[in-house]
C-alpha cells in the first residue's frame, strides 16, 4: 500500500504545477500580472521538484511522462500566449 502512494507523489507535484500553471492563466487572462508571474515561478518551483523527487524515489510511469509535458505547456506557454493576446487587446 506504502509502495502505490511513493509512486503518487511525484504525479501530485506534477499536478500541482498543472493548478498554478492554469490559474497563472487565468490571472494573465484578467490583465493581473504580477500574481501571472508569482504563479508561474510557483509552477517552475513544482516542476523541479516532480523531477527531483521522481528520481529520488526511483519512479516513473508514461502517465508521468505526459502530465509533466502537459503541465510543462500550461505553465509557461500558453500563459505566456496569453498574456501577450491580453496586451494586444489593450
Amino acid at each position: 500500500m506504502a509502495n502505490i502512494i511513493i509512486r503518487q507523489i511525484p504525479n501530485s507535484i506534477t499536478c500541482c504545477n498543472l493548478i498554478s500553471g492554469c490559474m497563472a492563466t487565468g490571472a494573465a487572462f484578467y490583465g493581473n500580472y504580477s500574481w501571472a508571474f508569482l504563479l508561474i515561478v510557483i509552477g517552475a518551483v513544482f516542476d523541479f521538484f516532480d523531477g527531483m523527487s521522481a528520481r529520488v524515489l526511483k519512479v516513473s510511469s508514461p502517465i508521468g511522462k505526459e502530465l509533466d509535458s502537459l503541465a510543462d505547456v500550461v505553465t509557461v506557454s500558453y500563459t505566456h500566449l496569453r498574456a501577450h493576446e491580453t496586451l494586444s487587446d489593450l
